[in-house]
């Protein structure tokens, strides 16, 4: 079973059918059971068992899921695989204490997979869609698994299984969350 957590500034918002429900369509499309939590939810821990986590994003400017440090320990103190996408990769940046950088870019994008991986596959350039105001800077803790012009695509955390990526792929590139699935169901 996978947690998504939506990140949007409150449960059931407009952003939630852009932001969650696609994610939603592709755990389900893979044929894993999912429970979809909000992040200011009072159920934001681990009642049943997981196989892993998926923090989605959110709309440009809503950052409210930055001031939940609940949200933040969670994160950290999981042994369960994380994959965070935009402002899930955000959280998962201030979780392990890495900085956040201005950075707005919106549309399709080049980005180069420059090392391989479970969940971003071979190296190669792929086009993904982008919607961000801020970007990580990762630090010591964590691996550049892909990077564009502008600067780092996607990590990896150093030792635990938590994924990050500033990209959309439940835009138009479903297999990341897939690979992520598979990785989950080991």
């Amino acid at each position: 079973m996978i947690l998504i957590i939506d990140l949007c500034w409150k449960e059931d918002s407009l952003s939630k059918p852009e932001f969650v429900d696609p994610i939603v369509d592709i755990v389900k499309s893979s044929g894993e059971q999912f429970r979809i939590v909000h992040h200011l939810s009072k159920d934001l821990k681990f009642q049943e068992k997981f196989n892993g986590i998926i923090l989605c994003g959110t709309a440009l400017n809503d950052n409210e899921f930055r001031k939940n440090e609940h949200l933040f320990s969670i994160i950290k103190e999981t042994k369960l695989p994380v994959l965070g996408i935009c402002a899930g990769m955000q959280a998962v940046a201030l979780a392990y204490g890495a900085k956040l950088a201005e950075s707005y870019e919106t549309g399709m994008n080049g980005i180069r997979i420059i090392k391989e991986d479970e969940v971003l596959g071979e190296q190669r350039t792929i086009q993904a869609y982008k919607l961000h105001g801020m970007r990580m800077v990762p630090g010591e803790n964590f691996i550049v698994l892909a990077e564009s012009d502008k600067g780092q695509e996607a990590v990896r955390h150093s030792v635990m299984p938590v994924w990050g990526v500033l990209f959309h792929p439940e835009v138009r590139n479903e297999w990341v969350v897939r690979n992520f699935i598979n990785y989950c169901s080991r």
